[in-house]
């Protein structure tokens, strides 16, 4: 700005000193000072003009410097405000990744409060417990970190605990209840203790503990390093309990935005029922059951 200044001022007294030097050019010719035609008014015509020519060269000159420093000036400007632009685009680029790391945080945790808002409206409804919440969200949603949630989940059977592992498993035990029409015997046993410890591996799964009302006919897994043992059915209510879990199955599905398959409510068969009184009474029971219910 201030070189802009020198120039503005160095001009203004080029113009004034070219005027005066204009004027008093022209007085010396109206004035006849010199005779027009006269050797001395040619040499003072060359001198005059040499002067001129000069003065044109210096005007010139100052003109060109001056346009250069402009140049020069206006491109330290652009430098200087692309700089500063750069800065505030950086500086506001931080601020919108710190904005957007808080609110996918935000976005998590109330993704992550609302699945377990679903898993206490399911606990009120069918006296269930689920236990280890955390880790049964993050192998729900394995992808939703701090700065990631991600409301969708595809059915990847080949991820152990995912919910297309969960989805396989539900079907194997669909399979499992419409396949004890076909066996009796020794074989029709073997497939009993199989389908149970499909179910017990359904509860696992769905992280789902069934509350312990000490009803008659109640199936306990026996577990020795549990002092729990896990309650996966009763005899003369079979189907309860899977029936359950189906609907915990269900209502995750509906959460991740999956669709639902066909239920097993209509396999509350005889051949089921009747399967589970005859294993009841033989004596592999107790490798499966609690001794404190096999009566």
């Amino acid at each position: 700005m201030k070189d802009l200044v020198k120039l503005f001022i160095a001009g203004m007294a080029g113009v004034l000193f070219g005027g005066l030097i204009l004027g008093f050019l022209i007085e010396l010719i109206f004035t006849n000072w010199v005779e027009s035609g006269s050797v001395k008014f040619g040499n003072w015509a060359m001198w005059t003009g040499a002067f001129f020519t000069l003065f044109a060269a210096i005007a010139a000159g100052i003109a060109a410097t001056g346009a250069l420093k402009t140049l020069s000036f206006m491109k330290d400007q652009h430098i200087q405000l692309s700089k500063e632009n750069t800065k505030r685009f950086n500086h506001e680029k931080a601020i919108w990744s710190e904005q957007r790391e808080m609110l996918l945080f935000q976005k998590q945790r109330d993704h992550k409060q609302e699945f377990y808002s679903i898993l206490n409206n399911l606990e009120k409804e069918h006296a269930i417990v689920f236990f280890e919440r955390s880790k049964f969200y993050s192998a729900l949603f394995p992808e939703n970190k701090f700065n990631y949630c991600d409301y969708s989940v595809e059915l990847n059977e080949n991820i152990a605990g995912s919910l297309g592992d969960i989805g396989h498993l539900f079907n194997s035990i669909s399979l499992s209840l419409e396949d004890f029409s076909l066996f009796s015997g020794d074989k029709l046993s073997r497939h009993l203790e199989k389908h149970l410890r499909k179910v017990l591996e359904f509860s696992s799964i769905l992280h789902v503990n069934f509350q312990d009302n000490d009803k008659v006919g109640d199936f306990y897994f026996n577990i020795e390093d549990l002092v729990n043992k896990p309650h996966i059915l009763n005899i003369f209510d079979s189907l309860r309990t899977t029936v359950v879990m189906q609907e915990v199955f269900f209502e995750l599905l509906g959460f991740t935005g999956n669709s639902l398959p066909k239920g097993i409510n209509h396999q509350r068969t005889s051949f089921y029922q009747n399967a589970l009184l005859a294993f009841f009474n033989i004596p592999i029971i107790g490798q499966l059951l609690s001794p404190k219910r096999k009566t």
